[in-house]
């Protein structure tokens, strides 16, 4: 099953919030591959949303297990669904397409829906730093292998590159997506820095702002390291397309990171009313056992920090 003009249509408007993506993967693959690339790209994406979209995490595993369940059915040979949600058409257009071509995607894909899952269990846990930088290291992992295999298929990925592009980019997107991420429980502040915590509401505390200017000074250099690597790259597709990415990622964190500033500052010369600021709210910790706070809701921190804007640019290209 060919990837049909009518779901291209539908795969491009789920996805509108990622125009440059879709231009990207037409700039840089042939007529016939990027229709596939990219409604795997709007798959992952449609069910990240949708998964996203649900409070409850039992529902939200179940929508995962669906798409599990449908990944092995049309690698085994089952046919693809040609009705019903669009995330299922897209996912069985993209399994079916891949089993006959080698079951290259397999890996990256399978993997992909594996971290959804991970991020809807840790829902309210914050984690310890070693393991947000495992996390991000599989998913820039899963999501650049995704692209090799249109890019340049016949190439191995070198572990810096996959190292550094990874941790430059999914961090970039954890600091800019921070209110949102918060809203739905997923904390990618270290649990190193929470762990002093005894809030109930009030604002930023001040180990997390300080986390926040940290962190957008780490990331910055990150990317002058990723690029390094991307300029290493022996295959001129892909190394444009890696320093073309980074290079929209960069400018897209410069640039909440100036709004940030210029928030600050209007802040800081205007008056002040109740309730402005951002705001954080916490369940204190128990005085005996886990000294680890749950998170309860999240309000907007974009601008806990100076530099630290909201973003209007989602994405990890093919899934969060």
């Amino acid at each position: 099953m060919e990837v049909s003009l009518r779901l291209l249509r539908e795969a491009l408007a789920a996805s509108e919030r990622h125009p440059v993506f879709s231009c990207v993967l037409y700039t840089f693959l042939s007529g016939t591959s990027w229709p596939i690339a990219y409604v795997g790209f709007a798959y992952a994406r449609s069910v990240d949303d949708s998964v996203d979209g649900e409070e409850d995490a039992a529902r939200a595993l179940s929508i995962l297990a669906r798409q599990r369940e449908l990944m092995d059915s049309v690698y085994a040979g089952d046919p693809a669904p040609r009705e019903g949600a669009l995330r299922d058409r897209m996912g069985g257009v993209v399994f079916a397409w891949d089993a006959r071509n080698g079951s290259r995607l397999r890996p990256s894909l399978a993997a992909l829906l594996e971290l959804i899952r991970f991020d809807v269990e840790r829902r309210g846990q914050p984690l310890p730093q070693a393991e947000l930088d495992r996390y991000a290291l599989r998913l820039g992992n899963a999501s650049l292998e995704y692209l090799a295999c249109f890019v340049a298929p016949d190439t191995e990925l070198p572990a810096p590159f996959v190292a550094s592009v990874s941790r430059a980019y999914i961090r970039a997107d954890a600091l800019m997506d921070l209110s949102e991420d918060l809203r739905m429980g997923i904390i990618n502040v270290p649990a190193e820095r929470l762990e002093p915590l005894r809030i109930v509401s009030g604002p930023l505390p001040p180990a997390v702002r300080s986390w926040m200017g940290e962190e957008a000074d780490a990331v910055t250099t990150l990317f002058e390291v990723a690029l390094s690597e991307a300029r290493r790259l022996p295959v001129p597709p892909l190394r444009r397309l890696a320093i073309l990415r980074l290079r929209r990622k960069r400018r897209l964190l410069l640039r909440h990171l100036r709004a940030g500033r210029r928030d600050d500052e209007v802040r800081s010369n205007g008056p002040s009313r109740e309730g402005e600021g951002p705001q954080i709210f916490w369940r204190a910790a128990p005085a005996q056992g886990n000294p680890r706070p749950e998170l309860e809701v999240g309000a907007d921190v974009s601008s806990a920090v100076p530099g630290l804007g909201v973003d209007d640019d989602r994405g990890v290209e093919v899934a969060r």
